[in-house]
């Protein structure tokens, strides 16, 4: 398991955000995501739709921080 990334960040110019740039993540040989870029804004609403096994939990299991950035 492998996770490259190149930026994760909580806070923007003073104001809460949730920022992604550039972050890859790798299982063995088979890319899951590669290159994600992500900003939240503070009261912003978002959804993360795609198929099974293609990254969605892992992705919100990096936000959270369960896996180092």
């Amino acid at each position: 398991m492998r996770i490259m990334t190149r930026d994760v960040s909580t806070e923007e110019s003073g104001n809460m955000s949730i920022r992604l740039r550039d972050v890859s993540f790798c299982y063995g040989d088979k890319k899951i995501f590669d290159k994600v870029s992500l900003t939240v804004k503070e009261k912003e609403h978002i959804g993360i739709l795609g198929g099974s096994g293609c990254g969605k939990s892992m992705l919100l299991k990096i936000l959270a921080g369960l896996y180092p950035a």
